[in-house]
This record gives structure tokens, sequence and C-alpha cells, in this order.
């Protein structure tokens, strides 16, 4: 895949060939302005594009499993009640 740009309108296109992206690329900005671009002007060259860039394979280690450790059921001791009844006043 070729990108052709357009050094003075700022255009640019997609095609298999450098010949199909010259052909795509719209000029119509750049003339609507008044500025004189073109393939004849010989404005139009090729941007050079990064290949992808492979990520790397990231591998997962097992986190170890926790363990939970339940805790032992104590009763609650029985209350006492106290059968002296205390004075308001004290």
């Amino acid at each position: 895949m070729v990108t052709a740009k357009c050094n003075k309108c700022g255009g640019s296109a997609d095609g298999k060939t450098m010949q199909e992206a010259r052909d795509r690329l719209n000029h119509a900005i750049g003339l609507s302005r008044g500025i004189k671009c073109g393939d004849n002007y010989g404005c139009v060259v090729e941007v050079k594009t990064k290949k992808p860039v492979e990520k790397p394979k990231v591998t997962t280690e097992e986190k170890p499993k926790i363990e939970t450790v339940e805790k032992p059921i104590t009763s609650k001791p029985e209350s006492s009640k106290s059968t002296t009844k205390k004075s308001k006043y004290f």
C-alpha cells in the first residue's frame, strides 16, 4: 500500500500503486485557496509508512491461590442477669 501526499495543500490518498494514489489525491482544498498544487507542479511525494509493530506475547503466570481459614465458631456465654435491682438514686 502506497500513500501519496501533496506538500503544498496537505492532501493525501492511499492506493495499491503510486499512480493510483496520485489519481485519488484531491487537490480541491488547495485550489480553492488559490494554492497552485498538483501532480503538474511536482508537489506530490510518496510518504513512507512505518511497518506495524508486532506486540510481544505476554505470558501470564498463574498466581498462587490463597486459601481462606475458617474461624472457629465460639458460642456466646449466656449473660447472667442479676436479680437485684439497682436503685435510681445510687
